[in-house]
């Protein structure tokens, strides 16, 4: 990632982590989405060989093999790599994709984020008649939205609802988890250090940090990913603070980090970036894992409810 910092900038930086984690607005009720379908998929088993997809955005990638339907992955982009066995199908390109690239996996469906894939390429794929799903995945609403959607589009319906179920469990851990918390204790949550980006109230990072019984110290943001100073970050006085990047430095040997309560008492806590840069099952794991450090450190007794 440093790299690419070197080599693109901040501007692009940004955009990027746009496209890993999605920029969206708070968590609330799940709000009616229409998918953009433009004509039915091929649907599997009722021909001579099975479902050909093409997908365009990593946290649908994921999502599909997480609903078993990796093997029907024809296409992806250079920003997949998980399950690590999607490294090894075809790249249509970038975050830019490659039109010809996609056309020539002769998809029978085309699958995107309607948030992140250009109006110019969604344009090109209903001009070409390609068949394509245009949904948006930018926060855990979307993503238990979309579990039912891609295994209907995709005939995954046993998966999808394996998957359901795997949400299902996560969501209701987490609150048992908060109920172990007496008190929502301010977190910092930094995904990156320099130059320092942490997550405001428009970023899915903050859905997860009140998931797990946190409060984000930069929810008074607007901006998802904005970019602080180390002088602010001590005015926000943090109980905790995660550092969702690699390679995981000690805060304690880093001048200004040292004066911070949370770096002195040893709250500091590393989540691997892989575990919450995407809206998807995993995110929720790493929210987990979160919370079991909330509550070693600031848990109580059960609340009753």
């Amino acid at each position: 990632m440093e790299r690419l910092l070197k080599r693109w900038g901040l501007g692009v930086f940004l955009a990027l982590i746009c496209l890993w984690a999605g920029c969206s607005a708070p968590a609330g009720p799940p709000a009616p989405q229409r998918a953009t379908l433009w004509e039915a998929p091929y649907a599997p088993g009722t021909g001579e060989r099975p479902l050909r997809v093409v997908s365009l955005t990593p946290s649908l990638t994921e999502t599909i093999c997480d609903l078993g339907g990796q093997d029907l992955l024809v296409g992806v982009t250079d920003n997949d790599d998980y399950p690590p066995a999607v490294r090894h199908i075809p790249s249509v390109g970038d975050m830019y994709p490659n039109l010809e690239l996609i056309t020539a996996a002769k998809p029978d469906l085309v699958v995107y984020d309607s948030t992140l894939v250009s109006a110019q390429l969604q344009a090109n794929l209903r001009r070409l008649k390609v068949p394509h799903l245009g949904l948006a995945q930018q926060n855990l609403d979307n993503l238990r939205h979309n579990l039912q959607v891609l295994g209907q589009a995709l005939q995954l319906g046993a998966g999808a609802q394996a998957a359901q179920e795997r949400f299902n469990s996560y969501w209701r851990r987490l609150e048992r988890g908060r109920r172990l918390l007496p008190q929502r204790p301010r977190v910092f949550l930094a995904i990156w250090l320099q130059p320092l980006v942490s997550v405001g109230r428009s970023s899915y990072y903050h859905q997860l940090l009140e998931l797990a019984g946190a409060q984000n110290c930069t929810a008074a943001i607007a901006d998802p990913y904005p970019v602080l100073s180390l002088e602010g970050v001590l005015a926000l006085r943090p109980q905790g603070i995660v550092l969702n990047f690699e390679p995981y430095p000690d805060l304690s040997q880093k001048r200004v980090w040292s004066e911070l309560e949370a770096v002195r008492a040893g709250r500091v806590y590393h989540i691997p970036s892989s575990s919450l840069q995407r809206p998807t099952l995993r995110c929720l794991e790493g929210a987990l894992q979160l919370q079991e450090y909330l509550v070693r450190d600031f848990g109580g007794r059960p609340q009753k409810g």
